[in-house]
């Protein structure tokens, strides 16, 4: 458990603390890393520059809401940066691993945990993200609203859209499986 001690200490640069929020929260960034990236190699790259951003920017917190509200949104602002980073120098598509299934006409069945990825892999980035935060993580809309930085209304509205369009690409794919 990560108390405002060890977070106090952090911010005095003390290693030690640090590293007990890096152990106490890599696998939780590194899940929403993967979620919303759809990559492994993508998500281990995410989850170094967040935990690299929050060693320089972690002096910031101010204790406004809760640290890992906090982190939430370092993780969130990290993971699309690096993917604008990466459509701008136009590398492979997020949902390569399933497109080089298709390509190659490998029959494949789907646990849940890969339809749920496959599914993912094929929302736009901003929806993704609202759905790995509200249906993956467990977030509330007001948790939600607070780590992306966007009305409690929009958010409500742009999940019920997400999710919307999660069932019509489920019945697009259903057929594939």
């Amino acid at each position: 458990m990560i108390t405002e001690n060890i977070i106090l200490n952090a911010k005095k640069r003390d290693p030690v603390a640090f590293q007990r929020i890096y152990l106490e929260f890599k696998d939780f960034v590194w899940n929403i890393a993967l979620k919303t990236t759809g990559n492994q190699t993508h998500a281990e790259d995410v989850t170094s520059e967040v935990f690299i951003r929050l060693f320089k920017n972690i002096r910031k917190f101010e204790f406004r809401s809760s640290f890992k509200t906090y982190l939430y949104r370092v993780t969130v602002n990290t993971t699309l940066n690096y993917l604008e980073k990466e459509n701008r120098r136009k590398t492979k598509h997020l949902n390569e691993d399933f497109k080089e299934l298709r390509d190659c006409r490998i029959k494949h069945e789907f646990d849940e945990k890969d339809l749920a990825d496959k599914l993912l892999s094929k929302l736009d980035i901003n929806k993704r993200i609202l759905i790995v935060l509200r249906e993956i993580e467990g977030l509330s809309y007001n948790e939600i609203a607070r780590t992306l930085n966007m009305n409690l209304g929009t958010v409500k509205t742009n999940i019920y859209r997400a999710r919307d369009r999660l069932r019509k690409i489920y019945e697009e794919v259903k057929d594939e499986m």
